[in-house]
């Protein structure tokens, strides 16, 4: 039996459900578990296919032969922006980075806007903090 942990729109089309217990009867691996996902709940496997909704197992993005074992951590990261910066002098230090036409992660320029960017610790998971920030976590 493994648990899954879901978020924003994986735990709304799971009937608002924070986690699932699925046993994995056939096989070991993150494909089985999509594959068993695809019966339960075909509107999350359809994400997981189209890549719009990612598996982590023990905190790191997993791929379809990804082993699952007893007791690992896996969540369902459905994609994610918005929020509200905690850091006023963090978002001028990003604005004046996007004036001077350097790089900046991925994450904040895919958000809608650069001041509604996800850079708050209100994502605890550390994944999510890993996108967010780049590789590291708080």
């Amino acid at each position: 039996m493994v648990t899954i942990k879901l978020f924003g729109m994986t735990k709304m089309l799971a009937g608002n459900q924070g986690s699932l217990s699925l046993a994995l009867t056939n096989g070991r691996r993150v494909k089985d578990l999509v594959e068993l996902l695809d019966g339960g709940y075909p509107q999350i496997g359809e994400l997981i296919h189209k890549k719009k909704v990612l598996v982590s197992v023990n905190q790191e993005i997993a791929h379809e032969e990804t082993e699952i074992r007893d007791g690992d951590e896996i969540a369902l990261l459905p994609p994610f922006a918005g929020g509200s910066p905690q850091d006023v002098e963090t978002d001028r230090q990003l604005r004046s980075r996007v004036a001077q036409g350097l790089d900046v992660p991925t994450s904040v320029r895919l958000a809608p806007s650069l001041a509604a960017a996800s850079l708050g610790s209100q994502f605890e998971h550390p994944v999510i903090q890993m996108m967010i920030f780049g590789g590291d976590t708080v």
